[in-house]
């Protein structure tokens, strides 16, 4: 099983500040979930962490996410 998580601070207008894509894959296939989140990068950072967590969670007690 592989977690990615990937997050984007770009002022450049074309992704939003607290964009966040997590993808979760293993031999049954990936899931990839993208959310933005609003704070300081601190803030942001906490939020990916735990929806990543969740993610983990949810497939190793095989709930739906």
């Amino acid at each position: 099983m592989s977690k990615s998580t990937w997050t984007s601070a770009s002022h450049s207008g074309q992704v939003p500040v607290g964009t966040v894509y997590v993808g979760l894959a293993d031999a049954a296939g990936c899931q990839v979930l993208h959310r933005v989140f609003l704070g300081d990068r601190a803030r942001i950072r906490v939020f990916a962490t735990q929806m990543a967590l969740d993610m983990l969670r949810k497939k190793c007690t095989l709930v739906a996410v």
